[in-house]
């Protein structure tokens, strides 16, 4: 796992529950690793900030798999966590934002309901379809200045793994850009990349280029 230029930089980690279940520190590389984390279970990492030269700006968390394949790039998002989730989120029922149900939909700061968006092959803007969904999840950030945004960003399995993981990244931030263009602030948007790690059916490309979006 790498993505920190900082030596000496103390990582934890942390499951749903918020125990701590182990912590290590970066190396010379920046780079650190895990040895004994439970598989099949969302891991939340939290880097020690007390460091003054620790910059989060434009900051990208690579999570590497056992065998080196690079499968995800995390963004820090909620209470300053990059969340890692190996399976997607754990409430899979995907929910359909209605455009006069702005009040019903403020229930995803509280139940993690997640919006799910589409795009065609080898494309990172949003099929027309799924407009509506973006407009209405515009006017729930417009109404909420506090509320942000976690989009979770995936690729189909048809070309390489480097090029699926900035595949799904350019998604995730053609999402953001999207919104930012309608004149939300950059920050309140994270992009989580998981390229092909993730996919939903592997005998249907189309369900499986998406983008899960979740408002907390």
């Amino acid at each position: 796992m790498t993505g920190i230029t900082a030596e000496g930089l103390t990582i934890y980690a942390f499951n749903d529950d918020g125990f701590i279940l182990d912590s290590t520190q970066t190396d010379g590389k920046g780079e650190f690793r895990f040895r004994s984390l439970p598989t099949g279970t969302n891991i939340l990492f939290k880097i020690d900030e007390e460091d003054p030269n620790l910059q989060f700006d434009d900051f990208t968390l690579y999570i590497y798999d056992r065998y080196g394949k690079k499968v995800a790039g995390l963004e820090r998002g909620q209470g300053g966590f990059f969340i890692y989730k190996p399976l997607g989120f754990k409430d899979n029922s995907l929910s359909t934002m209605e455009e006069d149900s702005l009040d019903m939909d403020l229930a995803l700061t509280t139940n993690y309901s997640i919006v799910q968006v589409y795009f065609d092959s080898n494309q990172s803007t949003v099929k027309p379809d799924n407009f509506d969904e973006l407009n209405t999840l515009y006017k729930l950030l417009l109404a909420n200045p506090n509320l942000r945004m976690e989009i979770n960003a995936y690729a189909d399995a048809r070309a390489s793994d480097d090029y699926n993981l900035i595949l799904s990244k350019k998604r995730g931030d053609w999402i953001v850009e999207y919104m930012v263009k309608k004149g939300i602030p950059a920050d309140r948007f994270i992009v989580n990349a998981y390229g092909e790690t993730k996919l939903i059916d592997e005998s249907n490309d189309a369900v499986n280029r998406r983008a899960e979006i979740r408002v907390y």
